[in-house]
């Protein structure tokens, strides 16, 4: 079941049509308070899509004079009111007011409070649809970045300098679109090791994908645009084929793993695939171990086989998939496979020429930037690899309801990703812990959209993404079953 929630914005002025004024026996009691939730809460809502465009879900916007009752609203509308924030603005007459009505009287509720004397404007929250003035974002999008809700993870968080992906590849050479984003990092094949510039193209390529710049009028959109990027220079072109040798790798991540303990480096991406090698997998367990997220690239050979490393129970492994989010017919897939991503995309070059890519080389990147937003938003929860898997197959967050072998847990949602994962939020009893105690205060608190004037669908969490309109074990177990080492506030 839906809900639309309405902020309504209220101005000391004249109405369109001034009502009677009720005695304050006819307005009965103050408004139930809905949620104790800052605007930021309220703005981090989703979206719904209707026939007027983009509308808050669950949200009617607002502005009064400063003496308006709001219990004149519930009067109006004759049905059930919930009040959602009422604070005052920096000119005294005016207050901003936040109200929730049943869905089904959204439409007649607004004509009713536009009526009131002392509303100037009201109206259901509605959004601009976000998007970039980077060139290439529209063809980002149609390729399959839509599948990742970026515009509205976006709205939590863009990405953090706090926080550094390494790219594990040719090098990275700072193109504009990547300017002031691209940390020092080492070179394991150059006799200079400062030198992490990009002859081959192909890790610029990757960083771009991972941290490009979005609204500066060129290039791409990263999907965390606000994160740094440091290069592991192991790789290099040979036979105008890009190789990335054991002799050169097994050291790179060895330097890594020490950036990863020092807290330098986050998350480390390897868009590259090859065999087995047990030099790397040493120094993957490790900087497993150390708490780094490590991201790989499945292949590109079509076949249920996935290549080393991301096929190492260290690395989470991603595959590759078209616009709608079926597996991409070139990507290589198997059990070991945790995510997807689009297989196909633009990014720049090191000589700063953006153009269509495609590969699980670009798949791998796209999930390394989705933990490296959330790295970035919640800053104080230690991020690591368990957490990340644990997210994904709690089937809140993802396209898919189900792990499978061609796509596993399927392709993040960012705004699920970002918002979900807070779990903060769910710690009711204040206690720092996620428990029955909090589980508690819920059924206590909350129940259905019929009758519980808490109701809040943020604890709707039952079936996925779509809430249903009532609070119950199913609602329970998801919130309730992050505990431990999983959901720390």
């Amino acid at each position: 079941m839906k809900r639309q929630i309405a902020i309504l914005m209220v101005f000391a002025s004249t109405a369109l049509a001034a009502s009677p004024t009720p005695t304050a026996e006819d307005l009965g009691p103050p408004l139930a308070v809905m949620t104790n939730e800052p605007r930021s809460f309220i703005m981090a809502q989703p979206v719904v899509r209707s026939n007027a465009g983009l509308r808050r879900d669950g949200v009617i916007l607002a502005t009064v004079s400063a003496e308006f009752d709001t219990r004149r609203v519930r009067k109006a509308v004759g049905g059930p009111v919930g009040l959602i924030q009422d604070e005052a603005s920096p000119r005294a007459e005016i207050r901003f007011v936040a109200l929730h009505v049943p869905d089904a009287l959204l439409d007649n509720a607004l004509e009713a409070i536009r009526r009131l004397d002392g509303v100037l404007a009201a109206g259901a929250d509605s959004l601009h649809e976000l998007t970039t003035n980077d060139p290439y974002w529209s063809g980002q999008r149609a390729l399959g970045l839509d599948l990742l809700n970026l515009p509205n993870g976006w709205q939590i968080s863009v990405g953090s300098s706090r926080v550094t992906v390494a790219v594990l590849d040719t090098g990275i050479t700072e193109v504009p679109d990547l300017a002031g984003r691209v940390r020092p990092g080492r070179s394991f094949i150059d006799q200079d090791p400062t030198d992490t510039s990009d002859p081959v193209g192909h890790g610029t390529e990757v960083a771009t994908v991972i941290a490009a710049m979005k609204d500066d009028g060129i290039g791409t959109a990263g999907v965390a645009p606000g994160v740094n990027v440091l290069s592991a220079k192991a790789c290099y072109n040979y036979v105008v084929v890009a190789h990335c040798e054991t002799y050169y790798v097994a050291p790179a991540l060895q330097w890594l793993d020490e950036l990863v303990l020092d807290g330098s480096v986050q998350i480390i991406n390897m868009s590259f695939s090859g065999n087995y090698d047990d030099n790397e997998e040493y120094w993957l367990r490790t900087i497993d171990e150390h708490g780094g997220i490590l991201v790989g690239a499945a292949g590109n050979s079509g076949i249920s086989t996935v290549e080393f490393p991301a096929r190492s129970s260290h690395v989470i492994a991603v595959s590759g998939t078209t616009s709608s989010g079926s597996r991409a017919p070139n990507s290589s897939y198997g059990i070991e496979i945790d995510a997807a991503a689009p297989y196909a995309t633009y990014a720049t070059d090191s000589a700063g020429s953006t153009g269509y890519v495609s590969g699980t080389s670009f798949s791998a990147p796209v999930i390394s930037g989705i933990a490296a937003l959330a790295a970035s938003a919640w800053p104080n929860w230690f991020w690591n690899r368990n957490d990340f898997m644990l997210a994904l197959q709690s089937r809140l967050y993802t396209n898919q309801t189900s792990w499978n072998q061609e796509t596993g847990w399927g392709v993040p949602n960012s705004w699920a990703f970002l918002y979900q994962n807070w779990c903060a939020r769910f710690d009711l009893a204040v206690d720092g812990r996620i428990d029955v105690r909090d589980d508690a205060v819920v059924a206590y608190r909350y129940g259905s959209a019929i009758g519980y004037p808490l109701y809040n669908v943020r604890f709707d969490l039952e079936p996925g993404l779509t809430a249903d309109g009532d609070i119950d074990i199913k609602d329970l177990q998801k919130v309730f079953g992050r505990d431990g080492s999983y959901c720390r506030t």
